[in-house]
């Protein structure tokens, strides 16, 4: 079989992973407006993904802010529908 690994980076790097994705994947696999929000960071298909310094210093912000939320949504979630099997239950799901 081939090996996976299915955890991203919570660093800068996870932007370069995204790069890949864009670069490896048809470019209408994502919406015109996901598209314009990565063209917004420089991440554009068929380019290199080379961002400045004070927009590398945004982007690891960014991951680290958005890692955060991430976890705490998942840690104590708000919306009732989150948790699959009831309020004890641990089994959720991050998109509702």
């Amino acid at each position: 079989g081939k090996s996976m690994n299915t955890i991203h980076s919570n660093d800068f790097g996870f932007f370069n992973e995204v790069n890949d994705v864009i670069q490896r994947e048809p470019i209408d696999f994502l919406d015109p407006e996901l598209r314009g929000n990565l063209a917004a960071i420089g991440i554009r298909k068929g380019e290199p993904f080379s961002p400045s310094e004070h927009m590398k210093t945004l982007l690891t912000e960014g991951v680290v802010l958005g890692n955060a939320t991430a976890r705490a949504l998942t840690f104590a979630p708000r919306h009732p529908e989150t948790r699959l099997y009831g309020e004890e239950s641990e089994w959720s799901q991050i998109f509702v």
